[in-house]
């Protein structure tokens, strides 16, 4: 067996492994982190630890009735609250004003699943476009969502240099539902190319970061935990060569992207405009990562073990 083989299916356990704890929220999360850190320690890399809290929304009940009938649903909502009617029904790939705050369901028109691509500052339900059709023509919409805000702890972890880094590599590693794509993929093909590459660690600065995907901030709920890092890390930042965020790869020929829709998208953090020129986002294909957006289909199955394989080369390459 060929040391490339070995390779892929190191990084395809390491995907199980993560997609394990799935969903990466909360008591999940904080397993996910364990496990890392215990990973890192067996491979004798030296890591730090960024603690920090989130306040972050705790579906506690979701329910939907269309004319008396129980439609599967799920809550993306950062608010308890009911949806009497189906006079807001929209696409959660829409964009619209982070002020909305008009109860609706919700539905990702290229996901057949429960898909909680957005999540909302008024009630919310994300169902199946299957269902659309029910719920339209239904006289009578009885939803609900209760959800309790709750604080929980996390850690954002540090592999290399933490003073003066000429490049540093950030990927998440909380999910919203399984998560194999997003964005277990990318921290297993940054964890692989540590473990590959140790020398790296000594002037760069790996990040695997929690609480990307929810928190109460305004204007942007995600990214909390690169705001975090950001917070206690601008100064490195400031003086770093390159940014390289890793989100969402193997499921397509991997990509570095200066794309300034798309990296506002994936790292929102406060210091955006400033460092924009140095920061790129390393990928997959987007379009078809939303098929599978935040829903139960996005398993490892999705992921590609040659891409994988290019994933890990094409940012060893990037590293100057």
């Amino acid at each position: 067996m060929s040391k490339q083989t070995i390779r892929t299916k190191q990084i395809l356990l390491l995907i199980k492994k993560l997609v394990s704890f799935s969903p990466r929220q909360e008591e999940n999360e904080t397993a996910c982190a364990e496990f890392i850190k215990s990973w890192l320690s067996e491979q004798n890399l030296s890591f730090s630890v960024q603690k920090f809290t989130t306040l972050i929304p705790h579906i506690e009940q979701a329910s939907l009735l269309a004319d008396g009938q129980e439609l599967e649903c799920a809550g993306c909502s950062f608010v308890s609250g009911e949806i009497n009617n189906a006079n807001n029904i929209i696409s959660s790939l829409a964009d619209i004003p982070s002020d909305w705050i008009e109860p609706n369901i919700n539905f990702n028109p290229r996901c057949p699943a429960l898909s909680r691509s957005y999540y909302y500052w008024a009630p919310a339900l994300a169902v199946r476009p299957r269902d659309l059709n029910k719920i339209i023509k239904a006289k009578q919409i009885k939803g609900i969502v209760q959800v309790r805000p709750v604080n929980r702890p996390a850690e954002n972890i540090l592999v290399g240099n933490m003073v003066a880094p000429q490049q540093i590599v950030i990927a998440h590693y909380d999910s919203i539902a399984v998560g194999a794509t997003d964005n277990a993929s990318g921290t297993a093909v940054v964890m692989t190319l540590i473990q590959e590459h140790p020398e790296l660690a000594k002037d760069n600065l790996f990040v695997l970061s929690a609480d990307e995907e929810l928190s109460y901030d305004k204007p942007y709920y995600w990214g909390h935990g690169f705001r975090m890092f950001e917070g206690n890390y601008g100064e490195v930042m400031e003086k770093c060569q390159q940014i390289i965020v890793v989100d969402s790869v193997g499921n397509t020929t991997n990509t570095m992207k200066r794309d300034e829709y798309l990296t506002k998208l994936a790292f929102p953090i406060k210091n955006l405009d400033k460092w924009m020129n140095k920061i790129s986002l390393c990928c997959g294909d987007i379009d078809k990562l939303l098929s599978v957006y935040h829903s139960e289909l996005d398993l490892d199955g999705q992921l590609k073990e040659k891409q994988l394989q290019q994933a890990v080369k094409l940012l060893r390459s990037s590293l100057n």
